[in-house]
């Protein structure tokens, strides 16, 4: 019995990827359209953010991201992505401004997500875990 070759990710499939993480999502965050952001995503999404509790599912998502403070300022480049077939590993750097209560903080870190192609071909997160690389300093 042979086992079927498992395709590698296409040059449109890496350019989709590629728009979530680096349009879509930080498009999403900074102008908080969380039903927007939720189109990117599995129903069933895992998000782990520093000090925090992983969280499953859009609900528990929006309801978290609506009490983190105004992020004024998201760049988030992806740095490698890997995959096959219907599922992809990318990794992302960013740099974020935060409004704390009046004041900006800025910093860096990085990110962990992982990614399924639907059947109709929509690429979708299924779960992103994030942490700071420094703790947050006044901008």
């Amino acid at each position: 019995m042979t086992t079927p070759a498992v395709q590698a990710l296409s040059a449109e499939d890496r350019e989709s990827i590629r728009v979530i993480v680096e349009e879509r999502w930080t498009e999403g965050i900074v102008n908080r359209q969380w039903q927007q952001l939720m189109s990117n995503c599995d129903p069933h999404i895992v998000y782990m953010p520093m000090d925090n509790r992983a969280l499953s599912g859009h609900d528990a998502l929006t309801t978290w991201l609506n009490a983190f403070p105004r992020i004024v300022r998201l760049r988030q480049p992806l740095v490698a992505v890997d995959g096959r077939g219907d599922i992809a590993i990318a990794r992302a750097s960013f740099v974020a401004t935060i409004d704390k209560g009046g004041t900006h903080v800025s910093g860096e870190g990085k990110v962990l997500c992982s990614l399924r192609k639907t059947p109709e071909g929509q690429w979708l997160v299924t779960a992103i875990c994030w942490n700071w690389d420094h703790p947050l300093s006044p901008s």
